[in-house]
């Protein structure tokens, strides 16, 4: 339980915290409003509605510009409360009380880890789905097609309905495309059928100009579990999909070459390393505010070494993962080299300083 230090210490965290996220978010927003904004107003009947569409397409949109602010504001979050606390001798008080900077700082770091796994929830449960959402209203109303080209057919495996199927979807339409379909019947017999396109509905899909072994027919339920929202997965950009999706397409690769299962497993083990990244950030920069006289009395110095504690980081970050992609490193050396690198080195400072 919390005593009242506690949460006294844990709020110096949050409040900064929650207003660098804020203020970053915002600004991430609107920098990427501006460079679209053509787009929406282009296809728009008035500027009104143009900016109505962008209001509501970026209001949806906030979980997946929140992801890539997390870990910072864990960083500025924890410096910032920590340098307003030693700013007012708060700190150099509790050290005379007898408290060691391990438990001056343990409620922070706890803030820390809280943050951290509501970043990692917002990234795997919330973002895959507001993007689902968004993309057949970006499709429609900027006029472009982002998932779901003529050549980018999806392959996948129902595995306990022993389905396979290729098909091309719609996103804008929702519907379905070049189906083929291959079902493997309980007594190992094999079906397989066509068709021109497909349409849900709440027992499968409606497929139109269906055929197969049989004579061709206008119309037939495809009876199946699979869903839009299965398909819309599937087709995200890999920074956006579930580590469960990820996870499938690596354990079933089917006609993958060598280089997409590179990527796929690099892309995996960044994503595993994501929620760890905001707790390294904060273990190098909390050493150089309780460390420094000057860094504890002044809060945008401080801030400034945050900034570019970030910038060394995700640019050492940036360069393994570019090593694991070109096959210089294996993809998973490559995504956690930096977290255990900078961590050690956190680590390491966070001890110098308690001792």
């Amino acid at each position: 339980m919390f005593g009242k230090l506690d949460r006294y210490l844990a709020r110096s965290f949050i409040e900064p915290f929650l207003v660098t996220v804020m203020v970053i978010t915002g600004l991430y927003i609107v920098a990427d409003a501006f460079s679209h904004v053509n787009e929406y107003l282009r296809q728009a009947s008035s500027m009104l509605e143009g900016l109505s569409r962008i209001g509501q397409i970026y209001a949806l949109r906030i979980p997946y510009f929140l992801a890539p602010v997390m870990p910072v504001a864990m960083l500025i979050g924890a410096a910032f409360g920590l340098s307003q606390l030693t700013a007012q001798n708060e700190i150099n008080a509790m050290r005379a009380s007898g408290m060691s900077y391990w438990r001056i700082l343990s409620p922070i770091y706890a803030m820390a880890a809280l943050a951290a796994l509501l970043a990692l929830g917002n990234r795997e449960l919330v973002v895959p789905r507001v993007e689902q959402m968004a993309a057949p209203e970006v499709q429609a109303w900027t006029g472009t097609e982002k998932r779901g080209h003529e050549d980018e057919l999806v392959v996948d495996e129902i595995e306990k309905e022993q389905t396979k199927f290729t098909l091309y979807y719609d996103a804008s339409k929702r519907s379905v495309t070049k189906l083929w379909v291959l079902q493997t019947l309980p007594g190992g017999a094999t079906i397989s059928f066509t068709a021109g396109r497909a349409a849900p509905v709440r027992e499968g899909w409606l497929l139109y100009d269906v055929k197969g072994e049989g004579p061709a027919v206008n119309e037939r339920l495809w009876r199946t579990s699979l869903k839009p929202r299965d398909l819309e997965t599937a087709l995200l950009p890999l920074e956006e999909r579930p580590l469960s999706v990820l996870r499938h397409e690596i354990d079933h690769p089917g006609a993958a070459d060598a280089q997409r299962m590179a990527t796929l497993r690099l892309f995996y083990a960044e994503r595993l390393t994501y929620p760890f990244t905001g707790l390294v950030l904060v273990a190098l920069g909390v050493p150089f505010v309780i460390g420094h006289e000057k860094v504890q009395r002044s809060r945008m110095l401080g801030i400034g070494i945050c900034v570019v504690i970030c910038i060394i980081f995700y640019t050492v970050q940036h360069i393994s993962l570019d090593l694991g992609q070109h096959g210089r490193l294996p993809p998973e050396i490559a995504a956690w080299l930096p977290v255990v690198l900078f961590g050690a080195v956190g680590l390491y400072l966070l001890e110098a300083v308690h001792d």
